[in-house]
């Protein structure tokens, strides 16, 4: 019923750190975690440990393919859920996979009827549709190879040949 979800997460259980290294840069890889919390039934996209200035982090993503009005709420309830769960800082982002009429906004802002502030929470948004696929590539992660045809400019059968013999080159069959 979700197929992006799972060859996504395929993806990201192959190369976690090089996603790591595209968006925390500094973090260190230091395994999988459960998405599921087990206090009510929530379902994250990724969960991953890593260390981070010598402290233990969690780093959360959610992909998504098409437009979600409570995405923002979503990644909130993941990252308080992951923080209660593990006892550490969590990082949570959501990627757009395509162009979105409705995009999650930074920060969720919670505000009391009286106009006091009660919540902010800060997310990262990549719109992969509006990152030049040239920077992808430059980046050389082989896990990111295969989001680069849904990045600006990158759907293009030149650029496809080029991510495939960059991955055969590693000793990676595409499928």
């Amino acid at each position: 019923s979700k197929p992006w979800d799972n060859k996504i997460k395929r993806l990201l259980a192959e190369c976690p750190q090089d996603f790591m290294d595209w968006l925390i840069q500094g973090a260190q890889f230091t395994g999988n975690r459960s998405q599921e919390f087990k206090s009510i039934s929530l379902d994250a996209d990724v969960m991953h440990e890593a260390v981070l200035h010598g402290k233990r982090v969690m780093f959360h993503i959610e992909f998504q393919s098409g437009p979600d009005p409570t995405m923002a709420q979503r990644l909130l309830e993941y990252n308080v859920l992951a923080h209660r769960y593990y006892e550490c800082p969590v990082y949570s982002c959501v990627i757009y996979l395509k162009k979105c009429s409705v995009v999650a906004q930074s920060p969720l802002v919670r505000v009391w009827p009286d106009g006091k502030e009660i919540v902010r929470f800060h997310f990262e948004v990549i719109l992969l549709c509006e990152i030049p696929y040239e920077e992808l590539m430059e980046m050389e992660l082989p896990g990111l190879l295969p989001l680069v045809p849904l990045a600006q400019g990158g759907a293009r059968r030149d650029v496809i040949e080029e991510i495939i013999d960059r991955l055969i080159q590693l000793g990676i069959k595409p499928e």
